[in-house]
């Protein structure tokens, strides 16, 4: 033991048992995870192709450290049944009982913990691995390969929510994303991640969480031509950035909240929608294009108009309606403060993190209904 850093592996340890994990994927952070897990699989390779060996992309590293590399033992001071974890990993035999070995018992003690845990084995594994790796990768013959910190990346993936299983042994699932299993040669040649600092996986999460984001709603919009065409109508045309920059002052000044970038994202897209019964309010005042009569709801005076009918809209920002539910924006909403109101008690239906979530709900719920009426008609 005297050749382990014990107090690295403890750190592990209280690294670990500190880990708020994940029980439903959040689609805002995946960006930062699927970063994460990539720089995780390229410093992986870059140990698998100098240590050898075999259980490609979740390996015991530290193991592989105490067994003969090139002819040779590395740290013929340390053997793998010295490593904290062996119980955990079924090497019970050199495992005396409670109190004998007082960091096997911690792991023992934060294996039950992740026992509770809806995670997968491969991710139980992987913090026993990263336990081992932390207490070995100190030692002077260690420092000297100059390898990456292996399990670094894995570890922040975990703490933001990550959550993986494998898929028919060739894909790593997300659970929603998928990453190709690959071997250590196909990922030794990917590109490092530069940093794993916060704020630098913060901003991938925004970038990706913005492209999701669109790709979303253009995705919902396409489903919603056909039911348009059944009344011999089109989309909207998009709003101009000078019609959003207008709208932005409008509503400063009338209304006195910033107008949701995930709304001016939607608009930029299409201006509004009056469809039949659903309305997403538009940047102006306009008629439908196929339509000259009927006008879709301009966002600033029809928020006016709900604030006048109930105090208890001033708070809000409505961004659009159906015939059962209001679709809100709650500044004081905490982390979901995209709300969809029950029109008849005003009890909240259902919370997102996002306008675009929120109009896309609306979108896609309206496309069913459509959807289930002309199935009816045939």
């Amino acid at each position: 033991m005297l050749c382990l850093d014990v107090t690295a592996a403890r750190v592990a340890l209280t690294r670990l048992r500190s880990i708020a994990w994940a029980t439903n994927p959040d689609h805002h952070r995946q960006g930062a995870q699927l970063a994460l897990l990539r720089e995780y699989l390229y410093r992986a390779a870059q140990v698998a192709l100098e240590l050898g060996g075999t259980g490609w992309p979740w390996f015991d590293a530290a193991a592989r450290l105490t067994l003969p590399i090139h002819g040779m033992s590395l740290v013929p001071d340390v053997t793998a049944g010295a490593l904290p974890g062996y119980v955990f990993l079924d090497s019970e035999s050199h495992y005396r009982g409670p109190g004998t070995d007082p960091l096997e018992d911690e792991v023992i003690a934060m294996g039950k913990g992740l026992n509770g845990r809806y995670l997968t084995s491969s991710m139980k594994s992987t913090c026993v691995f990263y336990v081992r790796w932390e207490a070995l990768k100190n030692h002077p013959a260690v420092r000297g390969l100059a390898l990456p910190d292996l399990y670094e990346p894995l570890i922040q993936f975990y703490e933001r929510g990550g959550w993986f299983r494998m898929e028919h042994g060739d894909y790593i699932d997300l659970g929603g994303p998928m990453l190709g299993r690959g071997s250590p040669a196909t990922y030794a040649q990917r590109p490092s991640l530069p940093s794993l600092d916060p704020a630098v996986l913060d901003q991938i999460d925004q970038d990706y969480t913005r492209r999701s984001l669109d790709e979303l709603l253009a995705g919902i919009l396409a489903r919603v031509v056909p039911g348009l065409q059944v009344y011999e109508a089109v989309l909207q045309s998009p709003a101009s950035e000078a019609a959003l920059a207008a709208l932005q002052a409008r509503a400063q000044v009338a209304l006195g909240v910033p107008v949701p970038a995930g709304y001016l994202t939607f608009l930029r897209l299409v201006d509004g929608l009056n469809w039949d019964g659903l309305f997403i309010y538009s940047s102006g005042p306009g008629p439908l294009v196929t339509e000259p009569t009927v006008f879709v709801r301009d966002f600033v005076a029809t928020n006016l108009a709900w604030r006048q009918a109930d105090p208890a809209a001033a708070a809000r920002l409505y961004l659009a309606e159906d015939p059962e539910l209001l679709y809100a924006y709650d500044p004081a909403g905490g982390a979901e403060p995209y709300l969809a109101y029950e029109r008849a008690s005003g009890t909240v239906n259902e919370r997102f993190k996002s306008a675009e979530e929120l109009l896309g709900r609306a979108l896609i719920k309206h496309v069913w209904a459509n959807e289930k009426v002309r199935r009816g008609l045939r």
